[in-house]
């Protein structure tokens, strides 16, 4: 009776921890009442939100070396500090541990949110400059509230219901992108936009900031950790006024696109799963494989299991392009998997077939995988390919038919010989007789 009590206890435990939500840190700089429309959007995804002030004393992102929080929101509207709890050093330190940020800023933004945008090769614009767009503009004089939707080319960042739901409204500045190769555009402006400043009216319309393709709205990377940052340069596209059914201004295309970004940074969506990695004979049985040793020449199977999180949901992950290498310094093969039936519901498993190489040595089993808008995947088995044992070759190896046949001559040559020498006796000479 105690060993059950004991047992349903420590079950109920592990279900409780199991359910935590994920715990997202919202830091505002500025009134966040004008953004419970997309705090609301998150608690109903079942995301644990706290909401504090850039300023508050607790509202640092680890404690004791740990991080608090999952992911963190920064909406910031201010051209002020954002304090030492989130300096670019602490966010970076935050993306390195396992962390993922959304941020936010209009056409003033804090140094330290630039600099941390450097060092992802997201270049901001200078403060004051806001996108125009003299063709693209919806119902506003200062042609500021533009109509963008040349969106991401990955349906795991923005989905296609995001795409039929027409342009979204934004409102804001831009910024340019390096050569980091890890940096995705997610929204990009109008080859007829470009960024105004006021200040300098004159000398922004001759040469402006950026313009055209150089320029771009929402920007995301996925390090190499699997960690996520998206940078958006406005504030007002995740505003009540685009996001709430109840306001006259609301855009669904702007509700989609905040979902389906906030889904992707938080790691609701495009999140690749590689589990079960097999390999063995296949005469083998699922639970005898992934052995340390196996023989050259053997004819060997190699399994995973892949699937992906869509909007919180985990489903199977198909694909023609998933590869797989056996590799010892240089691969010996590198084959594409082939999809196979199996008894999961939530995943997808695939397999190859091959004969494993003719030479001994340890052999590295990797499945390398990197899509835009994907996790990547890296992962490895070790395994050692060993030689034929004396006693495992066969008897006579037809290759060697033409020595076994030369010996043969030689010998029954040998014979013959010793034969004639011993068993035949030569004549003998014949002598006259002397008289």
């Amino acid at each position: 009776m105690r060993s059950s009590l004991l047992n349903f206890l420590f079950f109920t435990f592990i279900a409780a921890v199991a359910a935590v939500n994920e715990r997202v840190l919202a830091i505002f700089d500025h009134e966040h009442a004008d953004y419970e429309s997309l705090l609301d959007s998150l608690r109903e995804r079942d995301f644990d939100v706290t909401v504090k002030d850039v300023k508050a004393p607790d509202s640092s992102l680890f404690e004791f070396g740990e991080r608090k929080y999952d992911d963190l929101l920064l909406f910031s509207a201010r051209n002020k500090g954002l304090g030492a709890s989130f300096s670019p050093k602490a966010l970076i330190e935050f993306v390195e541990d396992g962390g993922n940020i959304l941020l936010a800023a209009g056409t003033n933004v804090p140094e330290g949110l630039r600099e941390f945008g450097r060092q992802l090769g997201i270049f901001v614009a200078e403060r004051g400059n806001a996108l125009v767009d003299h063709f693209a503009s919806v119902g506003s004089e200062d042609h500021q509230l533009v109509a963008l939707d040349e969106f991401s080319s990955s349906k795991y960042i923005v989905s296609d219901e995001t795409r039929n739901a027409g342009a979204v409204l934004y409102k804001g500045s831009g910024h340019a992108l390096g050569e980091n190769p890890l940096v995705e555009p997610v929204l990009r402006a109008k080859t007829t936009s470009y960024l105004y400043n006021q200040k300098s009216e004159s000398e922004s319309s001759a040469h402006p900031w950026a313009a055209g393709s150089q320029l771009f709205v929402v920007s995301s990377l996925q390090t190499l950790n699997g960690s996520r940052v998206a940078f958006s340069s406005s504030l007002d596209i995740f505003k009540n006024e685009y996001l709430s059914p109840s306001s006259e201004s609301y855009n669904a295309a702007n509700a989609l696109f905040a979902r389906d970004l906030t889904n992707w940074v938080f790691q609701r969506s495009g999140r690749l799963v590689l589990e079960n990695m097999t390999y063995g004979l296949i005469s083998e049985s699922v639970e005898e494989r992934n052995g340390p040793v196996y023989r050259i020449k053997d004819e060997m199977e190699f399994t995973a299991d892949m699937s992906v999180y869509e909007n919180g949901v985990r489903k199977p992950y198909i694909a023609s392009d998933v590869q797989m290498e056996l590799v010892m310094l240089d691969p010996y093969y590198r084959l594409n998997f082939e999809p196979v039936e199996s008894d999961l519901k939530d995943a997808q498993r695939y397999s190859v077939k091959l004969v494993a190489p003719d030479h001994y040595g340890v052999f590295s089993y990797k499945v390398r995988y990197s899509r835009p808008g994907l996790t990547n995947i890296d992962e490895k088995q070790t395994f050692t390919l060993r030689q034929f044992h004396h006693n495992e070759y066969p008897r006579f190896l037809p290759h060697a038919y033409p020595y076994y046949t030369s010996a043969f001559i030689v010998f029954v040559g040998f014979v013959m010989f010793a034969g004639a020498w011993l068993f035949f006796k030569p004549a003998a000479p014949s002598v006259k007789k002397q008289q």
